[in-house]
């Protein structure tokens, strides 16, 4: 996953950060007895004789390659991938390759009986949960940016909004 951050602002790397750990989490809960999840709180609980760590090794590697593919190319519009340099699809088939290394085809189905669904599911829950969180990870806020293009972001607001601290020099711990 240290890879596929490369380039990216640090709010928005642990933006993702956050959501490749809940997406984790959220495919393992159901081959649990009692832990509750963040976004499908329990809603997917499969019988005693599933909690195993195939089970949940599984589910996990496919909420992860699922958030991942959810949210990067959504994330890395074109005039995000020119000032941070993401190959977008070079990414996507980091992951598809582990997948493989993990012998696990690769697959979109929510088979709610399969690890692999539901870790699909968990992966979707937890891009749809925090996609409009207000975080702007999306790019989807804002008036667009300064140079005309469709893409969004904070960085439109210099008369209303005017940063104090730069990403390597903290002014202000407040702010």
């Amino acid at each position: 996953m240290g890879q596929a951050f490369a380039g990216v602002e640090p709010p928005v790397q642990l933006q993702m950060a956050a959501g490749t750990w809940f997406s984790a989490w959220e495919a393992v809960v159901p081959y649990t007895e009692k832990s509750v999840g963040l976004f499908l709180v329990g809603q997917l609980r499969r019988p005693a004789e599933e909690h195993n760590e195939g089970s949940r090794g599984v589910a996990a590697a496919y909420a992860l390659c699922k958030y991942a593919n959810f949210i990067l190319p959504r994330c890395a519009l074109a005039s995000c991938q020119e000032r941070n340099g993401w190959k977008v699809q070079a990414q996507k088939a980091q992951f598809d390759a582990i997948m493989k290394q993990l012998a696990l085809p690769l697959s979109d189905a929510e088979d709610l009986s399969t690890p692999a669904g539901i870790g699909n599911r968990a992966g979707r829950a937890a891009f749809d949960r925090l996609a409009n969180d207000g975080f702007n990870q999306l790019g989807n806020l804002g008036k667009g940016f300064i140079d005309g293009s469709t893409a969004y972001n904070y960085t439109d607001y210099p008369p209303l909004y005017k940063p104090v601290n730069t990403y390597d020099v903290l002014h202000n711990a407040s702010r």
